[in-house]
């Protein structure tokens, strides 16, 4: 196989290969990870059903199906309105088809539509 003597040169030349490629697959990799993601439209849509409404509070809880602008799955949650005359159009078991903003702090309906 290898004499003593080419034994090292072999190793060192192993050593360099793996070096050589390693930082080239690092690289591909990690300059992938530092594109930013792409920015969530800032309003979405879903439908869902009407669980609870707070007038007094501001706040709808729907169980919606998902919303697919913002990659979320179904769930129940509580949403807000800034416009309270949206909670007068609906109530509990009623299904209906909405329009959501994010404002960074807070999930908010905009819109409210019966089906």
């Amino acid at each position: 196989m290898f004499s003593v003597k080419q034994t090292p040169i072999v190793l060192a030349l192993a050593v360099l290969s793996v070096v050589a490629v390693f930082p080239t697959i690092s690289h591909a990799e990690s300059s992938h990870q530092h594109h930013a993601a792409a920015p969530l439209p800032a309003l979405a849509e879903s439908e869902g059903e009407v669980r609870r409404v707070d007038f007094a509070a501001g706040k709808i809880t729907i169980k919606h199906g998902p919303i697919v602008a913002w990659d979320m799955p179904p769930m129940t949650m509580v949403f807000q309105v800034d416009d309270r005359a949206l909670l007068e159009k609906v109530e509990v078991g009623q299904k209906i088809k909405f329009q959501i903003k994010d404002d960074k702090k807070r999930l908010v309906i905009v819109q409210i539509t019966a089906q």
